[in-house]
C-alpha cells in the first residue's frame, strides 16, 4: 500500500515511470503494490510535481534573461527572450472520431500530441505549453498557449523558418528572428546564408533541450488515452525536470 513506501520512495517509483517508460502494472509489481494504488499515487505525485516546478521554473524577467545571457547571443541577437520549437509525441488513436480528426498529425502521419517548447538564451527550459492535438498549426498552438501575453515590448523570438507568428508577435512589440526564405529567384544571398548559419548554431539549444526531455523515455512510448487527462502535466513535469541537468550553454 502507499502508506506503507517512504515519500522518498514513492517519488523514486514516479521517476522510474517517467525515465524507463513503463506501464504502471509493471512498476507496481517493481514496489509490491497493487496496480491501482500505484495509479492514484502516480497520479497524485504528477499533479504535485507540475505544479511545484512550474513555481520553481516561472518564466523569467527580462532583467535575469540578460543577466545569464551567453556571449554567443549577446553580441549576435542580444534582445533574444526565448527560443521555442514544437515537440510531436505519438499517441494512441482515440475512439472518438473527433479526436482522431483532432490528433491526427499530417506532418508524423499519425495520432499525435503537440506540446510549444521554449528555453532561454541560457539553455534553461523557461515555457511548456499545455498538450494540444497534433492537428493544430504551430502559429496557433502559439497564438493561444499564453507565451506571448508573457514577453516584453523590444523582446525578440528566435525559431524555425516553419513558425509563421511574425504579425501576433508584432502586435505585441515583439520581433521575431527566424531564418531566411528563399527569394523570388530560388536562391539565397550571401547575407541571408549567413543569417541561416548564426541562427541555426544557436536556434539548436531548444533541440537540444528537447532531446534532453526525450531522454525521459514516458515521452517516446505511445501515449494511451486513458492518460490523457494527465498528458499536459507528465510532459511540463518531464522538460522541467531537465533544468537540474548540468548547463546546456556554456
Amino acid at each position: 500500500m502507499t502508506k506503507d513506501l517512504s515519500i522518498a520512495n514513492q517519488f523514486f517509483a514516479t521517476l522510474v515511470r517517467l525515465r524507463h517508460g513503463m506501464c504502471g502494472g509493471f512498476v507496481a509489481a517493481l514496489m509490491q503494490m497493487p496496480d491501482s494504488t500505484f495509479s492514484r499515487m502516480y497520479s497524485t505525485w504528477i499533479l504535485f510535481l507540475s505544479r511545484e516546478l512550474s513555481l520553481l521554473f516561472p518564466f523569467p524577467s527580462r532583467q535575469l534573461v540578460d543577466k545569464f545571457m551567453p556571449p554567443c547571443f549577446k553580441s549576435k541577437f542580444p534582445q533574444t527572450r526565448i527560443i521555442i520549437d514544437c515537440l510531436e509525441i505519438q499517441m494512441e488513436r482515440p475512439t472518438s472520431l473527433l479526436n482522431q480528426s483532432i490528433t491526427y498529425s499530417s506532418y508524423k502521419s499519425r495520432n499525435t500530441m503537440k506540446v510549444l517548447v521554449g528555453v532561454s538564451p541560457a539553455g534553461l527550459v523557461t515555457f511548456v505549453s499545455d498538450v494540444w492535438g497534433g492537428r493544430v498549426s504551430d502559429k496557433v498552438i502559439t497564438e493561444q498557449s499564453g507565451l506571448l501575453q508573457l514577453l516584453d515590448k523590444g523582446d525578440s523570438v528566435m525559431a524555425d523558418k516553419g513558425f509563421d507568428i511574425e504579425v501576433p508577435l508584432a502586435l505585441h512589440g515583439v520581433k521575431l528572428n527566424i531564418p531566411p526564405k528563399l527569394g523570388a529567384d530560388g536562391q539565397m544571398s550571401a547575407q541571408k546564408i549567413e543569417k541561416t548559419r548564426r541562427i541555426a548554431e544557436l536556434r539548436i539549444h531548444v533541440e537540444r533541450a528537447i532531446g534532453r526531455a526525450r531522454c525521459y523515455r514516458v515521452l517516446n512510448t505511445v501515449f494511451p488515452v486513458s492518460m490523457s487527462s494527465l498528458s499536459s502535466h507528465i510532459v511540463k513535469v518531464c522538460f522541467f525536470l531537465t533544468n537540474f541537468d548540468a548547463p546546456l550553454v556554456n
